[in-house]
């Protein structure tokens, strides 16, 4: 997998975590309203969604093999397994339908998604360098194989004008030998 795909499954990670912490909030909405089908709706998403971050971090994990990445990686998933902790005690109190409980667990596990956010992005940081310095290096590459071919290309044509000169060279002495066996 190419760093451009690396980088995208890492902005993926960072959406998901975002849109964790709108679940959390829409669940306390939904409480509020007194919507006992939609918060269990959003609750069932959240956890959907729970499982698809964990899948995703891993893969991540799995195709980089960069240290930095498998720090920043176990970072996201120590502070979103207590995010978890907290968005769980936020989900209980909305079941309850007390929003007030829910609203100071959900703000309780903010710190938690913003660690989690922060690390993301500094995971699509280091992919996107590893990115600059892969490109830098095949832009030196490319640079070292088009010079060695113009110098194959001036090596072919200076080849061949000797060639063109010994060939001409060669059919002058012998038109001169010839001429002058016959007396020209």
């Amino acid at each position: 997998m190419c760093s451009s795909d690396l980088s995208g499954e890492a902005a993926h990670i960072q959406y998901l975590i975002a849109n964790l912490s709108v679940l959390a909030r829409q669940t306390v909405i939904a409480a509020a309203r007194n919507q006992g089908a939609e918060v269990t709706a959003k609750i069932s998403e959240s956890n959907a969604q729970l499982a698809e971050l964990r899948s995703a971090r891993q893969q991540l994990d799995q195709l980089t093999g960069d240290a930095d990445v498998a720090r920043l990686s176990r970072a996201i998933d120590g502070a979103m397994a207590q995010w978890e902790g907290k968005a769980q005690e936020a989900q209980k109190f909305a079941q309850a339908f007390s929003t007030v409980e829910a609203i100071e667990a959900i703000d309780a596990s903010k710190s938690f998604s913003d660690s989690a956010d922060k690390a993301a992005r500094e995971i699509v940081e280091v992919l996107h360098k590893r990115m600059d310095a892969n490109i830098q290096a095949a832009s030196t590459g490319y640079a070292v194989t088009f010079g060695v071919l113009i110098l194959m290309g001036i090596a072919v044509v200076v080849v061949g004008a000797l060639a063109l000169y010994s060939v001409r060279t060669t059919v002058d002495r012998k038109s001169t030998r010839l001429n002058s066996s016959h007396g020209y």
